[in-house]
């Protein structure tokens, strides 16, 4: 592909995903413990990859770890995860979802689901076969993107 073609793509991109994030942070707020996204992501990256350390958390996120350290201590706060020290490394400390933090992740996952189910519902069975398409191919270049750049994200 040309690298005018790539920045056209780019540029669609970044005109759509806007467009899907904005109602999907509006419901997040109306939940009766609203749930910013950094909040939400990490609940979802360790609700799939299993318990981190705050410094993989941190990665996986692509922030520093004060803003990492910041948010798990919220999520903390809020009974969602907590904080394991490593018996063998007191430094170390693992963060692991507790059941309330397992339930606040399915929840806020049911809810946008549902919100985007919505919105989906509109399209023609020949459309949604070709967002699922389009998803699998953005899912594919995005893997092998991170599979170049050292893969830990």
């Amino acid at each position: 592909m040309s690298a005018d073609l790539g920045r056209r793509l780019a540029r669609e991109l970044f005109e759509t995903v806007p467009a899907i994030m904005q109602p999907v942070t509006a419901e997040m707020r109306r939940m009766d413990i609203p749930m910013p996204m950094p909040h939400f992501r990490a609940l979802m990256i360790i609700t799939h990859a299993g318990p981190c350390t705050l410094t993989g958390l941190a990665e996986k996120q692509h922030v520093s770890l004060p803003t990492m350290s910041n948010t798990v201590s919220v999520l903390v706060e809020r009974g969602w995860v907590e904080r394991v020290a490593d018996d063998h490394d007191r430094r170390r400390a693992e963060v692991r979802l507790t059941p309330e933090g397992e339930e606040a992740a399915r929840n806020v996952q049911a809810r946008i689901e549902r919100l985007l189910g919505e919105r989906f519902a509109a399209l023609s069975p020949e459309e949604v076969e070709r967002v699922r398409a389009g998803l699998a191919v953005l899912r594919r270049a995005f893997r092998e993107t991170e599979a170049q750049a050292g893969g830990n994200a």
